[in-house]
């Protein structure tokens, strides 16, 4: 904290010879203090002033981060095509820009455009990235009525092991809405009861829904079972 309060004052001094290292500096310190409307300013300005490479990447990354975090999602999609198009951007950094593009392109509703950059990131769903896209993936085929790609999809995703019980537990949850669709009830509720039984978070959310959805299934099959014999029971009086 006392290092950053040194280098923005140098960041707002007139530019000089010691602004961009100073930016440089400031603008990641500010990101880590979770101040993001600040360090996006102190990112946008580097780009302008950066002399190197390394900074240019260093503020685009900087700039895709904060506006993602900020919901700004049309100025992190283009940051993160400045990054796709670095040439000294590494595997990782690659990887987080697909991510970026894939779920802005999520959030602004526009799924074709989504499924490029998530479908690059879910190949490892050992990341936390890629276990998000993963499921993501799953969710615009199963919206897009393309339910046995948003399967496989799922199936393929339980079969890695990612340790990302969250996006696993969804797909799961998203796999029963699949069964339900096909008519198979019985299996949804097997799947429903093994989450409720099994997973071990209790405060995410999902073993919450989990239960919600297995109840909504049993209570109307009560519901169908008490119709049936209300039938029956007015037949065998007919009859009488």
């Amino acid at each position: 904290e006392k290092a950053n309060q040194h280098y923005t004052f140098v960041t707002n001094q007139p530019d000089n010879i010691f602004s961009e290292p100073a930016i440089s500096k400031a603008s990641e310190l500010t990101f880590n203090a979770e101040k993001f409307i600040e360090s996006l300013e102190m990112f946008n300005r580097l780009e302008n002033l950066a002399n190197s490479k390394w900074n240019v990447l260093k503020a685009n990354t900087g700039q895709m981060r904060c506006n993602l975090t900020l919901a700004r999602f049309d100025p992190a999609i283009a940051a993160a095509g400045k990054i796709k198009k670095s040439d000294i951007a590494n595997e990782a950094l690659i990887r987080e820009a697909n991510y970026a593009e894939g779920k802005a392109y999520y959030e602004l509703n526009q799924p074709e455009k989504a499924l490029h950059g998530l479908k690059a990131v879910s190949v490892d769903t050992k990341f936390e990235q890629g276990a998000e896209a993963k499921y993501l993936v799953s969710e615009i085929y199963y919206k897009q009525n393309k339910k046995q790609a948003a399967e496989d999809e799922i199936m393929d995703f339980i079969s890695e092991n990612s340790p990302y019980q969250f996006w696993l537990g969804n797909a799961f949850l998203l796999l029963t809405d699949i069964y339900l669709d096909k008519g198979d009830d019985f299996t949804a509720k097997h799947t429903l009861k093994s989450i409720v039984d099994n997973y071990s978070n209790e405060t995410d959310g999902i073993k919450e829904e989990a239960a919600r959805k297995l109840n909504e299934i049993e209570t109307k099959e009560a519901a169908e079972q008490k119709n049936a014999v209300d039938s029956s029971f007015q037949l065998e009086i007919k009859q009488n």
